[in-house]
């Protein structure tokens, strides 16, 4: 129940509206999950949510649409979604180094990422090592997860690169603060979840991510950089999971957002902050995890509203450009782009780069497209920049229609 709405009611007799909270995470208590010991506060109270109706329908969305062979990982794996995934990683990788306070925009992030230019700090370097391994991370889904191979993607993608600004703090919400764990201890219970050698077959897999979140988190059992750990490791048990198409489902980028204060009631329930009650010598998890399902289904939403977006743009390009056989799969994604932003650029490196071919085909696609008439080009230092031509989306109606008589 949104605060708001608790304290607009009438409360019980004699009761506050943080009383009738109290009383209420009491008679869920018997129905509730307790949380694995680990959770338990500096204090040594233990934790535990009751899955309310809401989040249970949730979590159920969740695993419809998410699961192998569902719509959406179809649509992931297609080869009209190259562009999207392309992005998707772009945009992990980049959520992940703003987790540990890094500071990088968006077309910066684009650029390194496309190898238009060099990264030219540590923290761009991690950007670039980050990306690169989300992108083939795929290839570790056969290895049983060690804290070595934990260590192992560390050194990869972190190296030696120090941060600029120090890590994210252990988070303390409302009258909660996290316990002692060692880091040994916290990455061993990192791999038992990635292993689901302490998860039950029902447990959903966006709880148990959570899990795994909250030890990277908030043990902070690497020297630096936990924040890009952490969406890694998330993204490899997503992808081991039954639920692969989660990995691409950006539920790094809320998790911030909310602990931020970027989202706020009404949007959500509670602030962050305010989402773990104690309850006579326990913590109740409840909000916090109903609040952070909502919020993953609300981007699951985002996801497939933005695919289904993507193939019907194409769909649409395609029935204009059904009879032109001079044009492949990856020039109708170009011309695609082009006709959604007039203002859109393509380079020739990062066209190779997204679709991972030789370069001189990656030429090839784009310097076709100009004869076509549909793109023009600059030069800029020694680099080909293509643009759109003015008038665009005529052009192509003009061509279709040439075609047809």
């Amino acid at each position: 129940m949104v605060w708001e709405e608790l304290c607009a009611m009438e409360q019980p007799r004699g009761f506050t509206p943080h009383q009738t909270r109290l009383l209420l995470a009491e008679l869920a208590r018997p129905g509730a999950v307790d949380l694995p010991p680990y959770f338990e506060d500096a204090k040594g109270r233990p934790g535990w949510y009751y899955p309310t109706r809401s989040m249970r329908e949730n979590l159920a969305e969740i695993e419809r649409r998410c699961h192998k062979d569902s719509w959406l990982d179809r649509a992931i794996r297609a080869r009209d979604a190259t562009q999207f995934v392309a992005e998707a990683h772009v945009a992990g990788a980049l959520a992940a180094v703003r987790e540990d306070g890094a500071v990088l925009t968006g077309p910066r992030a684009r650029a390194i990422a496309f190898s238009e230019v060099p990264p030219a700090t540590p923290e761009e370097g991690v950007f670039l090592r980050c990306h690169t391994t989300m992108r083939h991370i795929g290839a570790l889904v056969e290895e049983r997860c060690t804290p070595e191979l934990v260590t192992r993607l560390y050194r990869q993608v972190c190296g030696d690169a120090t941060q600029s600004s120090p890590s994210l703090s252990p988070i303390a919400i409302g009258n909660w603060f996290p316990g002692p764990i060692d880091t040994a201890t916290a990455l061993e219970r990192v791999c038992h979840l990635m292993n689901s050698h302490e998860v039950d077959k029902a447990d959903h897999p966006l709880t148990v991510s959570f899990g795994i979140q909250f030890l990277l988190g908030t043990v902070q059992p690497l020297p630096s950089w936990n924040g890009v750990m952490s969406a890694l490791i998330t993204r490899l048990f997503f992808i081991r999971s039954r639920l692969p198409a989660l990995a691409y489902v950006p539920t790094v980028e809320v998790h911030r957002a909310w602990r931020e204060r970027e989202i706020v009631p009404p949007e959500v329930p509670v602030a962050q902050q305010e989402s773990i009650v104690v309850v006579d010598g326990e913590c109740d998890f409840s909000l916090w995890d109903a609040t952070l399902v909502q919020l993953v289904r609300r981007q699951l939403d985002e996801t497939e509203h933005d695919l289904r977006a993507l193939f019907d743009r194409d769909a649409a390009l395609l029935d204009r450009l059904a009879h032109n056989q001079n044009l492949n799969h990856r020039q109708r994604v170009i011309l695609a782009a082009a006709l959604a932003d007039s203002e859109a650029t393509f380079r020739i490196e990062a066209h190779r780069s997204v679709y991972e071919v030789a370069y001189a085909t990656a030429r090839a696609d784009l310097l076709g497209l100009v004869d076509l008439g549909y793109l023009r080009y600059t030069r800029r230092s020694r680099a080909f920049i293509f643009t759109p031509v003015p008038g665009l989306l005529r052009h192509v109606r003009v061509r279709s229609a040439e075609r047809d008589l």
